[in-house]
């Protein structure tokens, strides 16, 4: 049996985090910038990111993966990695 899945990705926008310290003296990306990954190994999720938004994408083509998952978005700073990282889970 074969199956041809011929949608395209579901996609979700999502805002981009800020730190307090940018905030606080209001200095955009005063403790630099924050990288957006899924914590959760889903092949068929991605996380894109550009200056000004964000998007989850979801796309398969494996009957396998047909279902429902939790997932969470995690944001941490990159130039400082023992900052403990945001995370918001969510559901697939």
């Amino acid at each position: 049996m074969t199956h041809t899945i011929t949608h395209a990705a579901v996609t979700q926008p999502f805002s981009l985090g800020t730190d307090s310290e940018s905030v606080k003296y209001g200095i955009p990306s005063l403790c630099g910038p924050i990288e957006y990954s899924i914590v959760e190994a889903h092949s068929f999720v991605s996380v894109t990111s550009t200056t000004s938004a964000g998007t989850i994408s979801v796309q398969s083509s494996l009957l396998s993966n047909i279902g429902t998952y939790t997932a969470t978005l995690e944001a941490k700073l990159t130039n400082y990695p023992e900052v403990a990282p945001a995370q918001v889970p969510f559901t697939i």
